[in-house]
């Protein structure tokens, strides 16, 4: 299984750097449905670890990207999130305004992240000093990759002593995204 989810990650890793690579057609991608089914798909990792995993919006943006890339973005960051909460922990995925603009924000309450290492992390191949065997270090870079692309932008801090531990991941949307009130 590690194998073949490393195999997928150079695949992907590969394709973005592909020369002349085709540019996969732009769709509008509700981010509330999008994220609801990341949720749905790795509740079966969140189980395994004992994760109470839990998704809440309060706005239902529109984005215009190929939908797998947009998944490929969201799925890093949530599983990231599962890998690192303590056994029995708590993930969150929240879609929101911050200053008018949509974000999202996958929390944890894991370790967080050494400030000496948080520059780094979105390098190919760097896993943090001490970090649980399992990873590759490809999907932060696999996930900025995507994101820059279609406008997005991930912003990683650890959480501050009255938030508890953990790590933010937060997911800036462009600021052409539609906000609309959830359904």
């Amino acid at each position: 299984t590690r194998a073949q989810h490393l195999i997928e990650q150079l695949l992907s890793l590969s394709r973005q750097d592909a020369p002349g690579r085709p540019v996969l057609s732009r769709e509008p991608v509700d981010i509330e449905t999008l994220l609801r089914e990341s949720v749905s798909q790795l509740m079966v990792l969140a189980d395994a670890r004992r994760v109470d995993i839990g998704f809440e919006g309060s706005i239902a943006p529109v984005v215009q990207a190929p939908a797998a890339e947009l998944r490929s973005v969201f799925d890093n960051l949530i599983d990231n999130a599962l890998r690192y909460a303590p056994e029995g922990g708590v993930v969150d995925v929240r879609l929101h305004e911050v200053d008018g603009h949509a974000v999202v924000d996958v929390l944890d309450n894991g370790p967080g992240i050494p400030a000496s290492s948080i520059g780094r992390v979105f390098d190919r191949f760097f896993r943090v000093p001490g970090a649980p065997a399992g990873g590759s270090g490809l999907g932060l870079a696999i996930a900025r990759t995507a994101a820059e692309r279609h406008g997005l932008r991930i912003e990683l801090r650890n959480r501050d002593e009255e938030d508890g531990p953990g790590l933010l991941a937060r997911v800036h949307l462009p600021p052409a995204s539609t906000p609309l009130t959830p359904s």
